[in-house]
């Protein structure tokens, strides 16, 4: 009896500018909800070789001239083998997923049933030593690894992976055919196929990849791979050792593992991840915060009433659900206009999405379940002190 038309107004003001805060809260939410859903499926995706305790030490040669078939490299190769705890160990150029690529057109060296040999424009290469799959446990399928034999002035040798060797030779083995190009023109002949793999980047498509000999074909630097559980700290000591001793033609240039190199090549990704989450964990803080100050400022105002309330038989329960029901609404009227924001506000950002739709079904969800706990959490100390007012001293509150 006691309100004012004022009131009422400064009343659905303050409830006005919770639903605002509430609903820029959803918006940020969401986004960092679809960010750090399509960042996990970035990490869950198979390489098609194990990047766990596998170190990268890139060597690189001094002189300007390429080097063939170099045996101080073999040497640093056969002594990081010998280190006590290390599994295996190859030599490679370059290495999976440091962003280096080269690449050529092959064809097969006839096509099937007689017809037009097939091109594949865009060929990816790599050369590696012997135990270079069993070191990044990728599947050989058919033929053999490469060996001491597959030296300089041997035939002219490679190794091709599953998607290649569907585009040469389809329903065909190729063990035994030749490919007509290759990255020195040489005209390898396919000694093994191996599973498909990534190669530069996550995102990619399987590509057609042929690997070659180390020893057959010139190079300025090359990246050791170790699979080992020592610290990544105590081998690349113990390998500047070896290096310095047995290759002083080779410096170590850089030192990382395999899962560094999966976060660098991701690294845009995990960056936007990680300012969406900071920004929305910002905004729902501003929002509960607003929530809060909004029901102690409502049960302060509204004593006298709950001092009523409870002189004509209500419970305590009832005092409570009263504020606790106002806040859901906020939230849920919040949420109803924040979320289809977010949506739209996600459509320009597909591109940056990895095997995730913009209309992230889990990013609704979580982003629903965050907002209605969260508000639930900020209203409840100061719904709960409702429930304690004394009634005698609410009625002569004025």
């Amino acid at each position: 009896k006691g309100s004012n038309g004022n009131g009422l107004q400064k009343r659905f003001i303050r409830r006005a500018m919770i639903v605002v805060q509430i609903s820029l809260a959803v918006i940020l939410l969401f986004g960092a909800s679809v960010f750090s859903h399509s960042l996990q499926k970035l990490k869950a995706v198979d390489l098609g070789f194990d990047i766990d305790h596998v170190a990268v030490i890139g060597l690189d040669y001094r002189g300007r001239e390429p080097v063939t078939g170099s045996q101080a490299l073999h040497e640093v190769l056969n002594r990081a083998r010998q280190i006590t705890g290390v599994e295996s160990a190859d030599l490679a150029n370059p290495s999976m997923l440091s962003g280096s690529s080269m690449t050529s057109e092959v064809a097969a060296n006839e096509g099937p049933q007689g017809g037009a040999a097939t091109k594949v424009d865009n060929t990816y290469f790599v050369f590696a030593s012997s135990q270079h799959f069993s070191t990044m446990r990728m599947p050989l399928f058919r033929g053999r690894d490469f060996s001491q034999l597959d030296r300089k002035g041997a035939p002219a040798v490679a190794i091709i992976n599953q998607r290649l060797a569907s585009l040469l030779w389809p329903g065909q083995d190729p063990i035994g055919k030749q490919i007509l190009g290759g990255w020195n023109r040489e005209n390898p002949q396919v000694i093994g196929v191996v599973g498909n793999s990534k190669y530069s980047n996550i995102r990619e498509s399987v590509k057609p990849l042929v690997y070659e000999p180390l020893d057959q074909v010139p190079v300025t630097g090359v990246s050791l791979e170790v699979r080992s559980r020592l610290r990544l700290a105590d081998i690349a000591q113990q390998i500047r050792k070896i290096a310095g001793s047995s290759a002083p033609g080779f410096q170590v240039a850089n030192v990382s593992t395999m899962e560094l190199l999966r976060d660098h090549v991701i690294a845009q990704d995990r960056l936007l991840t990680f300012l969406s989450v900071l920004f929305g964990i910002v905004g729902a803080a501003l929002a509960l915060v607003g929530i809060y100050g909004l029901i102690s400022y409502s049960v302060k105002r509204r004593t006298r009433e709950i001092g009523i309330r409870v002189s004509v038989g209500a419970q305590r329960r009832e005092v409570l659900l009263l504020f606790l029901r106002e806040v859901m609404l906020l939230a849920g009227l919040g949420a109803a206009i924040g979320l289809p924001l977010g949506l739209l506000a996600a459509k320009p950002l597909t591109s940056f999405l990895f095997e995730i739709p913009a209309v992230d079904p889990l990013g609704f969800a979580i982003t629903f379940l965050l907002i209605a706990m969260g508000s639930l959490a900020a209203s409840f100390l100061p719904a709960y002190r409702a429930t304690q007012v004394d009634p005698v001293e609410a009625l002569r509150y004025e």
